[in-house]
């Protein structure tokens, strides 16, 4: 089974913007010959490259000047999983494999934030006023980008519950993930 691999920027200045990844090589850079072509200046021309074969993502770095992170840690070549952050320079993204269960990609206390304007409309999403009251108290937090056990905490109630309360708001949305209800939301 394929997966969708995307890119989403975590910058002050991207909201949240997704990239999508396709299979093979695609280089990162200043340069417009680049798939992904990063106007700052703290990424260099050449300066990374992200290869995806068998559904596995690798990210190499080209001796860039400003070097290729994820999860904060300098890397030559690695492997990148959804979930784990990336940076070319200072550009932040973080990898999701859209479609994927929960099960099998431990994103769920994901850092994704739906944009103010786009989050008033989400709370009027036909899916969100067929959530119960309780349900409805949990979606608001999961798209204002909280964890799991904060929002059990500013709630009241145990994160069990919430995360009971996430899963039925997947279901209600047709996605398995939080990043899959962020970039529907996003994209809707």
């Amino acid at each position: 089974m394929s997966m969708e691999f995307r890119l989403v920027d975590l910058s002050p200045m991207g909201g949240t913007t997704s990239i999508r990844l396709e299979k093979g090589v695609q280089g990162v850079g200043r340069l417009f010959d680049n798939k992904l072509c990063l106007m700052d200046q703290s990424v260099s021309r050449h300066h990374a490259r992200i290869e995806i074969q068998n559904n596995k993502v690798t990210v190499f770095d080209l001796n860039s000047a400003n070097g290729t992170f994820i999860n904060e840690v300098r890397i030559r070549t690695s492997p990148l999983l959804p979930g784990q952050e990336v940076r070319f320079g200072t550009q932040r993204f973080r990898l999701i494999c859209v479609g994927m269960n929960a099960a099998s990609s431990d994103i769920e206390d994901e850092t994704l934030d739906v944009p103010e304007a786009k989050r008033r409309r989400a709370l009027n999403h036909p899916q969100a006023t067929q959530l119960s009251d309780a349900e409805r108290r949990v979606y608001v937090e999961l798209i204002s980008a909280k964890k799991e056990q904060t929002i059990a905490d500013e709630l009241y109630l145990s994160r069990e519950t919430v995360h009971n309360h996430a899963k039925r708001i997947y279901v209600a949305f047709g996605v398995h993930t939080r990043a899959d209800l962020i970039l529907k939301l996003i994209e809707s």
